[in-house]
């Protein structure tokens, strides 16, 4: 798998207006301008910090899409008001714009190359950024393929959301209630009940769709051996004699009821069908 950056782009709010109104239109597709630079790296996501706007006394991405293709003709469409030029040889398009549910602290993101944090104060108009913290960006989920090979796929997500949920339950997994202890720290994992992965499940990455949970029981959530009824709200395990059979999971946040019922039919029940014929 080939490393995936991303990097912060400085907008302003009226940017932020007139993008809105262009994808409200109808548009799928947006270019701006960069340099030379950043047609080197493997760019996976941009995210937009709003010039002069501070949250909490912080510089925060607040906005997010997703890269398509670079192209080397002039757009005819939507540019950057303030920084594109029709002279320019270099677009980058990106689709997908939205609003990031909770703002990211630019010191979220580690500096490309050097490995360094962005500063709260980073006033540059665009910088590359390497978003690999592997606890809190990333996360493993497993996907089965068509030809049934098992593959799993790291995808880049919002790590507020995670970090809140896990502060939530202390890092405690929501089957068991253990914690596993490091040596100065707690770990816990987070799972999505509707996977993500656009070929295949789709889910979306929000506090509904996710829960916490220990290694154990992440491992059995991603292969199908345990669920949460939906309807009754009690956990069934492919195993008759698990512990927790017929018991409540711990629930501190809302999960829709949706996500668990995808899990349930489409993973859980599909698998043990599988299992009887």
């Amino acid at each position: 798998m080939s490393k995936k950056y991303a990097f912060v782009v400085g907008i302003d709010s009226q940017w932020i207006t007139e993008a809105k109104n262009y994808f409200a239109n109808g548009k799928d597709k947006l270019y701006f301008t960069t340099n030379k630079d950043f047609t080197k790296l493997p760019f996976q996501s941009v995210y937009f910090k709003i010039n002069g706007f501070k949250i909490n006394g912080k510089y925060c991405a607040s906005y997010k899409a997703e890269f398509i293709e670079i192209t080397r003709t002039n757009p005819v469409e939507f540019r950057l008001p303030s920084s594109a030029s029709e002279t320019s040889k270099y677009y980058y398009g990106f689709t997908n714009f939205r609003e990031i549910n909770e703002p990211i602290p630019l010191t979220k993101f580690i500096r490309h190359p050097s490995g360094k944090q962005l500063r709260n104060d980073f006033q540059g108009n665009a910088a590359v950024i390497d978003p690999l913290d592997q606890d809190d960006i990333f996360a493993c989920d497993i996907d089965e393929t068509e030809e049934k090979e098992v593959v799993i796929r790291k995808v880049l997500r919002d790590s507020v959301i995670v970090k809140d949920l896990k502060n939530i339950y202390n890092d405690s997994c929501q089957i068991c209630n253990k914690q596993i202890n490091l040596r100065d720290s707690m770990y816990s994992e987070a799972h999505h009940l509707q996977p993500l992965g656009k070929k295949r499940h789709n889910g979306p990455d929000i506090k509904e769709n996710l829960i916490i949970l220990c290694p154990n029981h992440h491992a059995e959530f991603d292969f199908a051996a345990i669920a949460l009824n939906p309807i009754t709200l009690i956990i069934e395990h492919c195993n008759p004699n698990d512990e927790f059979i017929g018991k409540e999971m711990i629930l501190k946040h809302f999960i829709d009821n949706r996500y668990l019922e995808y899990h349930y039919n489409n993973i859980f029940i599909k698998n043990q069908n599988k299992e009887t014929k």
